[in-house]
């Protein structure tokens, strides 16, 4: 790593900093009262540290890079790399080349891929493709595959429906809204305002995480299924009973329609991909891939 810090414009006191911070860690378990000796430890970055995702990705900013038509993300340790096309076979020979050069990148550097962790998804609009099994190989073993894959928080299928982070989401603001209902009372509770912020802190948050991702795709239904999980939050929040209209709810607590906030929110984030400094930008004139068909290869080490 050492010989990447030279090609860097950081400061020199910087380089310093790191170079202490780095060296001379140790480390000791402590398991059942028992603790034991302490290590040194020579590789790898501090968990939990916010500086670790970047140096990690500082460390592997020489990964070869893609033939054409292939793409990658990368997050820390987490590799995608995917490519589009309409024949599955070309698609995940162009797949399987590119992770050999991955995978001897990483073994010059002594890290370790786990196959068994690493997962393939086809996403395509055919529901006769939808079982398809790409022969993905790493070190001679076939990738699983994996139809509902979980990229930083957000569930995809192979249908790009979004049933599957639907149903997830809903369950987990479920377990938020009790919570809330903890918070109420007619003597004691909570006042109305506070109710509301903390139902826009910890619930509304997690209904709409994602959402330019997955809001403009998912049917109706499905977002019937989440502005009923706001209702119930809405309701407790007010104390208004069940025969009360979604659209009394709503101007009560002068918050707006789940769907209708989502879009707002979808819009804001299309608007900040215009600005050159973006990570979104580059994406704004990439061609549609034809029948929007797309072969990705989750790696985890």
């Amino acid at each position: 790593m050492w010989d990447l810090w030279d090609r860097t414009t950081l400061p020199d006191s910087i380089k310093r900093w790191f170079n202490s911070y780095l060296h001379g860690r140790q480390s000791r378990v402590n398991f059942r009262d028992a603790t034991s000796s302490t290590r040194n430890v020579k590789t790898g970055v501090p968990q939990g540290a916010v500086t670790s995702p970047i140096l990690f990705n500082f460390y592997l900013s020489l990964l070869p890079l893609p033939p054409e038509g292939v793409y990658i993300v990368q997050y820390a340790d987490d590799i995608s790399d995917y490519t589009c096309g309409t024949n599955i076979q070309q698609l995940t020979n162009s797949i399987n080349s590119y992770i050999k050069e991955v995978l001897s990148f990483l073994s010059e550097r002594e890290l370790e891929v786990s196959p068994s962790k690493s997962t393939v998804t086809l996403f395509t609009p055919d529901t006769h493709e939808a079982l398809i099994h790409p022969k993905v190989q790493m070190d001679g073993t076939t990738v699983k595959l994996d139809r509902t894959p979980k990229l930083l928080g957000v569930t995809f299928d192979t249908m790009f429906s979004f049933s599957a982070h639907i149903k997830a989401t809903t369950t987990k603001a479920k377990g938020k809204v009790n919570i809330l209902k903890a918070l109420a009372g007619s003597a004691w509770g909570q006042d109305k305002e506070t109710m509301i912020m903390t139902y826009k802190s910890i619930c509304r948050s997690t209904l709409e995480y994602g959402v330019p991702i997955w809001g403009p795709l998912i049917s109706q239904t499905n977002w019937q299924k989440l502005q009923t999980v706001q209702n119930q939050a809405l309701r407790t929040a007010t104390g208004c009973l069940a025969m009360a209209s979604h659209t009394h709810l709503h101007r009560e607590c002068k918050v707006l329609p789940l769907k209708e906030h989502g879009d707002l929110l979808t819009k804001q984030f299309l608007a900040q991909c215009f600005l050159p400094s973006h990570p979104g930008n580059k994406q704004l004139n990439m061609p549609p891939p034809p029948r929007k068909i797309k072969l990705t290869n989750l790696i985890h080490e």
